[in-house]
């Protein structure tokens, strides 16, 4: 695999996990470039071992060779990845508001999504399957009217969204808190290799990284400045969603917010952003798109299928989503698609309380 020497050089300092965070930024700081930084190599060898300690700078010098390197670059060439620098037209220049943007991003899929209207829709892991068709809703009304989604590709509000915008054939961004070519968590397997296919996946950390608890958050502000808004839809009081929220306030991009029940756990922290951020309400997806200037183009009606028409016989104003899995039998995952699939159809609204309510 043949790389520019600004790849190489980002790509070596990535291969020593030890510098990371803090030493990372201090070295491209120093030299400006990763490209710089090999060429000053041999005659900085005291300011590096400062910078990255003396047993991670003797590994680096020993390390400094063709037979460590180029095992690397065969592996990154076999599992499709692309390395995107800074300087790279593919390079979003919308990351350039964090003060520690990264200077390469690894990416399998479709970069060009990077240079796409995008929108962040992220929220709690673990919510209710009513919720979640209420997060499908707003990311499959994104996708139709041309924003890439972007999320984390977490369990629940995140895997919903990703899911969403490809069955509206949209497209989606996964941003990771690990290697492009590690799949966190396991059960999400399905959803990564739809999203390979038809998306993006994209990481700061090398190939092979694990997923580490401070690594979700450090991502997350990769999710906020990559996108013109985010959409907040679940979040408990205290949650790396609110890291999120805090980043798209810092970096001055537009927060909306889905406000819910005073009682619901999955809502406190919504409510908070609301009221402490100044989160602009989210009442509709069409809404969302108004307050971002745009007009939303309304899906034509679709036909149901006879389960799900079934399905409707048992709604009426006010049926709560435990009443319709006692007498329909249905699974939650399978009654969430088909509550989804009414819901787009415009034959019903999700209304407080995990209720549905008949509208036509």
């Amino acid at each position: 695999m043949m790389l520019t020497p600004e790849q190489k050089g980002c790509l070596f300092i990535d291969c020593f996990p030890e510098i990371e965070g803090r030493r990372k930024q201090a070295l491209y700081q120093r030299f400006g470039s990763g490209e710089a930084f090999l060429r000053g190599f041999a005659a900085n060898g005291a300011e590096i071992a400062k910078i990255v300690g003396e047993p991670v700078y003797a590994k680096m010098k020993a390390s400094l060779n063709p037979q460590f390197m180029n095992p690397i670059m065969e592996d990154i060439a076999e599992k499709g990845i692309q390395l995107i620098v800074r300087n790279d037209p593919l390079f979003p220049r919308s990351l350039l508001v964090a003060e520690d943007c990264p200077y390469m991003l690894y990416a399998i899929g479709d970069a060009s999504l990077l240079s796409t209207p995008c929108i962040s829709v992220v929220g709690a892991r673990e919510v209710a399957v009513g919720q979640l068709s209420t997060v499908k809703q707003f990311s499959s009304c994104f996708a139709r009217n041309g924003f890439t989604v972007v999320s984390g590709m977490a369990l629940g509000s995140d895997a919903a969204a990703h899911e969403a915008a490809l069955d509206a054939k949209g497209k989606t961004i996964a941003v990771l808190a690990c290697g492009v070519d590690v799949i966190y968590p396991p059960q999400n397997r399905w959803l990564y290799d739809k999203i390979r296919r038809s998306g993006l996946i994209v990481s700061e950390y090398p190939p092979k990284a694990q997923a580490k608890p401070y690594r979700f958050l450090v991502r997350n502000r990769l999710v906020a400045a990559l996108s013109e808004a985010t959409l907040v839809t679940y979040a408990r009081q205290k949650s790396g969603t609110r890291t999120t929220a805090n980043y798209v306030v810092e970096y001055g991009r537009q927060l909306f917010v889905l406000p819910g029940d005073v009682g619901s756990e999955f809502s406190e922290g919504c409510n908070a952003m609301i009221k402490e951020l100044q989160g602009t309400v989210a009442l509709s997806p069409e809404g969302v798109l108004s307050a971002m200037g745009r007009t939303a183009i309304s899906e034509e009606s679709k036909p149901v299928s006879a389960p799900t028409k079934e399905l409707l016989s048992y709604i009426h104003k006010q049926t709560h989503i435990e009443e319709l899995i006692q007498k329909t039998g249905m699974t939650p995952s399978q009654l969430s698609v088909a509550l989804f699939e009414l819901e787009m159809a415009g034959l019903i609204e999700r209304r407080a309380g995990n209720c549905y309510a008949r509208i036509k």
